[in-house]
């Protein structure tokens, strides 16, 4: 076994091999990764996290469900990689934005007319939330190609996840959709995700508000879609303002559960993830 297939998972991402870096004020921020390719014909799983570093909870849960793949290692059904942080700098300053006041889920050129006003992306200001900036980020330039990386590698289904949280009272699954991708979708390759949601409690569906330069929307535009399917993980967070009403002055709160039940909803949606895992193997 090599070394990548013998890490140990920690807390931090510092522990998994690094696929490259960034850089903001002379200072390098490390993207980590894990690749486990079995066999270019068998079903590829991707897991994305933390583009918007105030989300912590994203990447917990990517790196406890990394975890749980590298101890299946060559028992693993699926092929897997998984970034669990896409935004170091953002977690290490706990913002939304990357080093130039970029947010990098509304930075691609897929762009749209119908976007959500203010939320769904502005060009005003980096120092304004949303901010989608004026080209593609070195951090999207990475994602997108370690992406063709995978589709250009591999022969089977390939299913993306892109974990978030903050948005709704529950967990919610949905695919992409700026440009009317529902009529253009593998409706089978879909299934899995739908699955997932069912099992776990989940709600599946589009997204309810419109985001112009959508990253995971356009990483879906230029894949192989007769075999590849993507959808965002939103992991819903209202419930614990609402219940929990003293959180509501910190910022990072939104996005976050709180310190006490924190390993249980990292537990459950890694476990959900594994559902993923054992649905993608498996013919529909």
């Amino acid at each position: 076994m090599n070394r990548r297939k013998s890490i140990k998972i920690k807390p931090s991402n510092k522990f998994l091999p690094i696929l490259c870096s960034v850089s903001y004020n002379k200072k390098k921020y490390q993207i980590h990764y894990y690749k486990h390719i079995k066999s270019p014909k068998k079903p590829t799983l991707v897991i994305t996290a933390n583009i918007h570093g105030i989300e912590k909870i994203s990447s917990l849960v990517a790196l406890d469900f990394c975890k749980k793949m590298v101890k299946l290692g060559q028992k693993s059904p699926v092929n897997f990689v998984c970034i669990p942080c896409l935004n170091p700098f953002g977690l290490a300053h706990k913002t939304r934005c990357n080093g130039n006041g970029v947010d990098l889920m509304r930075n691609s050129p897929l762009r749209t007319k119908k976007k959500t006003f203010f939320f769904g992306g502005q060009n005003w200001s980096n120092r304004l939330p949303y901010f989608q900036g004026e080209k593609l980020e070195k951090e999207n330039e990475i994602w997108l190609k370690l992406m063709k990386k995978i589709w250009k590698s591999t022969k089977g289904p390939v299913s993306h996840i892109d974990i978030h949280s903050g948005f709704g009272w529950k967990t919610s699954i949905w695919p992409p959709h700026t440009r009317s991708f529902k009529t253009k979708r593998n409706k089978q390759l879909f299934l899995p995700f739908k699955k997932m949601a069912a099992q776990n409690g989940m709600k599946y569906s589009d997204i309810p508000y419109n985001i112009s330069g959508d990253m995971l929307d356009h990483l879906y535009e230029l894949s192989p879609r007769n075999r590849a399917a993507a959808a965002t993980m939103e992991i819903g967070t209202w419930k614990w303002i609402y219940t929990m009403p003293w959180r509501i002055g910190l910022a990072s709160n939104w996005f976050n559960p709180p310190e006490k039940i924190l390993k249980k909803v990292v537990r459950e949606h890694s476990k959900a993830l594994m559902t993923l895992v054992n649905q993608s193997h498996k013919p529909n």
